[in-house]
């Protein structure tokens, strides 16, 4: 039976890797990146809010004046990487896709995709207050109501989902995970099965495309299922 286990640190916000590493801020905008699971929690420089890693090992994240980064030499070279890069735009949260497109929301909850991090941001319909994007490509949010919605590509039309989620992400099996305002986790096979509860209270959670679960609580506790 999976269970949940804590790991050592303090993070409110965690990413997962296609190789299990990880990546996570702090209360304080630090940033700390671990190499695996058995590994120690590395420093890294800057100070960012939110941070993803994509299926490519592309790092991405804003910071507390919505400016957007990326993480130079992370981009199908997952590890710690050399240096931050400043993309324009301003952005509230940001995610990346398996091709190193990033999608992203600002703070009037517009949605927004890029298809490289040298290329331009296109606006996108709909409105989210955070997104994910699956390893598939296709782009998962959850609006202001805590409404969960999900399209193919930018081109694609937003479908609803039942439930409500403050957090929600995507694993390479088209299973699906999330977690609530009251904290509690939900986990479903697919965007047609019915929502499961599961045991255990995150406030953000994450699945890596190698389908390692992460996710952090209240307490910025950092825990993971296995």
């Amino acid at each position: 039976k999976m269970s949940w286990t804590s790991i050592d640190g303090a993070l409110v916000h965690v990413s997962v890797g296609p190789n299990g590493e990880l990546w996570g801020v702090n209360g304080n905008d630090q940033i700390w990146y671990r190499q695996s699971f058995s590994a120690s929690w590395e420093s890294v420089d800057g100070l960012l809010r939110q941070i993803d890693i994509g299926p490519s090992g592309l790092v991405a994240g804003v910071n507390a004046s919505d400016e957007v980064f990326i993480r130079e030499n992370t981009f199908q070279n997952p590890g710690k990487g050399t240096s931050w890069r400043k993309l324009d735009g301003a952005l509230i949260h940001v995610s990346v896709g398996p091709s190193g497109e990033l999608w992203g929301v600002n703070a009037a909850k517009e949605v927004w995709f890029r298809a490289n991090v040298n290329g331009n941001w296109e606006k996108s319909d709909g409105g989210l207050e955070r997104c994910t994007v699956a390893p598939d490509g296709t782009v998962y949010g959850v609006n202001i109501n805590d409404q969960i919605w999900y399209k193919s590509g930018l081109h694609g039309s937003w479908q609803s989902m039942d439930g409500l989620l403050i957090s929600v992400a995507a694993g390479s099996d088209g299973s699906i995970w999330g977690c609530n305002a009251a904290h509690e986790v939900f986990f479903r096979a697919n965007v047609n099965s019915g929502w499961n509860k599961l045991d255990g209270l995150l406030k953000q959670i994450n699945v890596g495309s190698g389908g390692h679960v992460w996710g952090v609580n209240a307490a910025n506790q950092i825990w993971f299922r296995q």
